[in-house]
């Protein structure tokens, strides 16, 4: 969506909506490693997406109510990258999620923290990598399914390939 296109009346719906459909879509792609067999072991581990950091200005700069430019250097953006596993961790877990834009365009990155990391910093993802990657995710199939009895822990193990 282009900015000329946004009806500022409906700004706070449009992000909200964005923002809701990357929760859905992080949710949906952990659930698929999570089943234990639906994607080979390691997928989402293995699945890298490059990103930007900004650091955190630490403890003392956190408000009750997010203050996204008070809280994190957005003056000196690092290039970093993370595997969609922590990804979709952080969108799950997250204790900012945003979805922002660049030029001209409304919706192209999202930032991201959890409240477990959110002084290591703020990540910034660009929103079409982390779909690309889900649907590539979401196009693995298992080649093969190994399974076995442990008898010590009681429950199936199971390796997929």
């Amino acid at each position: 969506m282009v900015l000329t296109d946004f009806p500022d009346e409906k700004a706070d719906q449009y992000f909200s909506a964005v923002e809701i459909h990357v929760i859905e879509i992080a949710a949906l792609t952990r659930k698929l490693r999570d089943l234990g067999t639906k994607l080979p072991d390691n997928t989402l581990e293995s699945k890298i997406i490059n990103l930007v950091r900004y650091k955190s200005h630490g403890p003392d700069s956190q408000r009750a109510y997010v203050n996204i430019e008070k809280e994190y250097d957005l003056d000196d953006p690092l290039p970093d990258s993370l595997p969609l596993s922590r990804i979709v961790d952080l969108i799950i877990h997250s204790y900012v999620l945003q979805a922002i834009g660049e030029n001209e365009l409304v919706f192209t990155h999202v930032w991201v923290t959890s409240d477990y990391s959110r002084f290591s910093g703020l990540y910034q993802i660009r929103l079409k990598d982390f779909l690309d990657a889900c649907v590539d995710v979401s196009n693995t199939w298992p080649t093969s399914l190994h399974s076995e009895y442990d008898q010590k822990a009681q429950k199936w193990i199971h390796v997929v390939k």
